[in-house]
């Protein structure tokens, strides 16, 4: 009967040590929300976020822009965007890196047709993409191209920067959260 009694003592014991460091564990535990409009912590490895700026410096035409399409973005953006002349709209991308998605090392592509229509001219239109792929190893980090669509004429007066450079986009360049892209209406 001793042993018994020896034997709750120390099983109660054990069970008030364990929630007694649970409850100081949550007593110091603090957890904070990333804001994603800062653009300077992910919410999760899944994804990432990008800034994307369509400037109409024209004087004279208005521009529409529609998506087209796009794979493995939880946020594509906007569907259509219309900016009368010497205009701007600044928006969100977040891509996609889930593998629950089938996104995971996948490439994530948007694209769109850039309508650009002069006053007592005829429509001309551009198609641009928005290609992250793999930049090879599975450690290697991603690469970020914004061109016009592969095979399609351009026939848009329209400028494409990454990070502040033309040649990022065109060439690639190794893409992060929180890059910079614009389209930039030059005429």
């Amino acid at each position: 009967m001793k042993s018994f009694k020896i034997q709750n003592i120390h099983t109660l014991s054990l069970i008030l040590l364990l929630f007694s460091n649970f409850s100081l564990a949550q007593n110091n535990t603090t957890q904070s929300f990333p804001k994603p409009e800062n653009n300077i912590s992910k919410p999760s490895v899944f994804s990432a976020y990008y800034n994307m700026h369509i400037n109409n410096k024209s004087k004279t035409a208005n521009v529409n822009i529609i998506r087209k399409t796009y794979t493995c973005m939880y946020e594509p953006g906007p569907e259509n965007i219309s900016l009368p002349p010497q205009n701007k709209r600044d928006f969100r991308l977040e891509d996609d890196d889930n593998v629950l998605h089938h996104c995971n090392r996948e490439k994530k592509i948007e694209t769109w047709t850039i309508e650009y229509i002069k006053p007592d001219s005829e429509k001309t239109t551009c198609s641009a993409t928005l290609l992250t792929k793999p930049a090879g190893g599975i450690f290697a980090g991603w690469l970020t191209y914004l061109t016009p669509e592969k095979g399609t004429e351009c026939d848009v007066p329209v400028k494409f920067i990454c990070d502040g450079n033309t040649a990022h986009c065109r060439d690639g360049f190794s893409s992060h959260d929180g890059a910079q892209f614009t389209m930039e209406i030059t005429n």
